[in-house]
């Protein structure tokens, strides 16, 4: 019927196809143009049996024909859309892609097939909503503004880097005799102390410091412990953006992966790396509240000065906004030049749109609390959830630092009210175990679980700082043990680390594995899977921070060796771009496919390591250009005075 349609499109004007469609058809079939043309759209592929129904079409041969071909002295484009056409019979639907001339609208393209096919029990497409034709770029409001973010922070780093070059190797001071002498100080000057921040020459060498002067009393366990939860974070994005939504147009052997994962177990490690950012909030609670008492103990007591105060909030905001808001400016006006493909699901126009509508968002830090059909950027969700935990942490901090008790209950207590939360909404929406995933198993195995299939687990569960303080009250509590016993001191018998250890990483397995009986239609009743959707998160949380404090005062061993080398700390520097700019490169090169991705085991092994070095090689640049100049500013704006000499050293009980 598809193929009918290919033949006498060129031919025969149909009922609501607009003349302008038509007549720019029919003077395609009057050149050999016309057979690119309908060789250009889907065609029936192989694997149909593993639900391959995404018949996309060549979109790089479409985009061609509109480059070569000219009519009637005027030059007509065409364009590959996407028709969803509706099989009752099979319950199911297949996406067609169709080269076309863009004066076909969506009313065009459904009056064509629904005229040719004849069996409208068979083949159906319901309404216009059901022809994807990709949007024509614009430059809306948002490109100049990015274009002139970005174009003034381009005219700062060429200023800057060669400011950088040209003080360094003609006016700095060689020797004594020229210290003296009026350049020597050029670089004290308010004008150089706003321009070499941004300097390339000195901001790339400082990514790879591995000795930075620091003080003794140093967490460096943390450093390992981020980087490999940020690949873990990039691996499992490689593994779910291509059945995101399950999107025909994006994997074409979707049952051969659910069956691959239900049949080994270990695709649990990549099923559940959303607790990756369970080791995020972990850390960041514990650096929180360990680095800010100790720098209030090495400066005196200033925890009830405002000032002090004016400053933390400062201090994060600048460290944090300009990199998060060049990603907004970037997703609203330039991401959409990128590249248009017929992947629906990753057009840079719906990212665009979005980013358009509600950046404000994102630069307010409440984007959490918005669907994730309204989310610009939605994977920044972790920094408005980070951002609104640490707004309200002075008040803990306080109470840790002047009543530990008091301090440590208020804690627990919103840790365990957090956990009951998850709990007491998983039971009303009677949601699955912690994601949706399991929810999949369902289309190929008998019976239905037990769980609501329509709930928004990400929106409901998963996004929203009020569900997410678990894990970061336990590392707000692990901070204040660290500064109120120093790292080394505390003295742990072997037989009781030892079995701390067996323990934490079976828990953590046993957190890992447990959804996987579902994959084979033994779900997991609907009360452990409250219990599991309440608590698992902080469990897990518990866990990682035993191996720290094991590390920390020095009974980690080999752990501890591996999770503190030298190696981890450039690649720290560059954990919070690689954050931010990760998903874009994924989209893109998802988006640029002529063809629906398969998935096999070893070829995903490659694609998750290809991502993570092609992602932090793009990340050390852009930290250079973003991150890096406005951490130097931060130091011109708000000095900082010299650290008193430490009198004590960590001990380290590995040696």
């Amino acid at each position: 019927m598809i193929n009918k349609l290919k033949l006498e499109m060129g031919s025969i004007q149909y009922p609501d196809q607009s003349d302008e469609c038509f007549n720019d058809i029919q003077a395609f079939s009057q050149s050999t143009s016309y057979f690119q043309m309908i060789d250009a759209w889907g065609q029936l592929p192989t694997a149909l049996a593993m639900a391959n129904t995404g018949w996309q079409g060549s979109h790089s041969e479409c985009l061609l024909i509109s480059e070569q071909s000219s009519f009637n002295g005027s030059e007509i484009s065409t364009r590959l859309s996407i028709a969803t056409l509706n099989i009752p019979i099979l319950k199911t639907v297949i996406e067609v892609g169709v080269c076309l001339p863009t004066s076909c609208t969506p009313r065009d393209i459904r009056a064509m097939f629904n005229a040719t096919l004849t069996e409208k029990s068979l083949l159906t497409i319901e309404d216009d909503g059901y022809i994807f034709v990709p949007p024509k770029m614009e430059y809306h409001v948002s490109f100049w503004v990015a274009a002139i973010l970005f174009g003034l922070l381009g005219f700062l780093v060429i200023f800057g880097s060669v400011a950088d070059i040209v003080l360094m190797f003609f006016f700095d001071p060689k020797n004594e005799e020229e210290k003296n002498s009026k350049y020597a100080s050029l670089r004290k000057t308010l004008i150089c102390k706003i321009i070499l921040p941004f300097s390339l020459y000195t901001n790339v060498p400082k990514i790879f410091d591995v000795n930075p002067s620091r003080s003794a009393n140093t967490l460096d366990c943390l450093n390992g412990i981020r980087v490999l939860s940020m690949f873990w974070v990039i691996s499992g994005h490689t593994f779910v953006f291509p059945i995101l939504d399950y999107a025909p147009t994006n994997l074409g052997n979707f049952l051969y992966v659910i069956q691959y994962v239900s049949k080994h177990v270990y695709t649990c490690y990549i099923v559940n790396a959303t607790f990756s950012v369970d080791n995020f909030f972990l850390i960041s609670g514990i650096l929180l509240v360990y680095i800010l008492l100790e720098k209030n103990e090495k400066s005196g007591d200033r925890l009830y000065k405002p000032l002090f105060w004016a400053k933390f909030y400062f201090h994060r905001i600048f460290r944090l906004s300009p990199c998060f808001i060049a990603a907004t400016a970037f997703a609203a006006g330039l991401y959409q030049f990128t590249g248009q493909t017929n992947n629906a699901m990753f057009q840079p126009e719906g990212v665009a749109t979005n980013c358009q509508k509600y950046w404000w968002t994102n630069v307010l830090y409440i984007n959490d609390f918005f669907k994730t059909d309204k989310q610009c950027i939605g994977w920044t969700w972790y920094l408005a959830c980070d951002f609104q935990m640490f707004a309200i942490s002075p008040i803990f901090i306080i109470l840790l630092k002047r009543f530990p008790i008091l301090g440590i209950f208020s804690v627990s207590i919103l840790i365990q009210a957090s956990c009951i939360t998850r709990l007491v909404i998983s039971a009303v929406d009677k949601m699955a175990p912690d994601n949706n995933f399991v929810l999949l198993f369902s289309l190929i195995l008998p019976g239905h679980p037990p769980y609501n299939s329509h709930t928004n687990w990400g929106n409901n569960l998963y996004y929203m700082s009020p569900f997410r303080f678990g894990p970061y009250g336990v590392g707000m509590l692990l901070g204040w043990l660290f500064h109120r016993y120093k790292p080394g001191t505390i003295k742990i018998r072997v037989w009781i680390n030892v079995v701390m250890w067996f323990l934490s990483i079976g828990v953590m397995q046993l957190l890992l594995f447990a959804i996987h009986p579902g994959t084979k239609g033994h779900y997991m009743g609907l009360f452990l899977a409250c219990v599991y959707n309440g608590y698992a998160r902080t469990i897990w949380s518990c866990c990682i921070a035993w191996i720290i404090f094991s590390c920390v005062h020095g009974y980690g061993f080999i752990a501890n060796r591996f999770l503190a080398m030298k190696v981890w700390t450039p690649l720290t520097r560059l954990t919070y771009i690689a954050y931010l700019i990760h998903p874009f490169i994924l989209m893109i090169e998802l988006g640029s496919r002529d063809k629906a991705e398969y998935m096999l085991p070893f070829k995903l092994f490659i694609d998750m390591t290809g991502n993570i070095f092609f992602v932090y090689l793009i990340a050390i640049p852009t930290c250079a250009l973003l991150e890096s100049p406005f951490v130097q500013l931060e130091k011109v704006i708000l000095p900082q005075g010299k650290p008193k000499p430490q009198k004590e050293k960590s001990v380290n009980r590995e040696d």
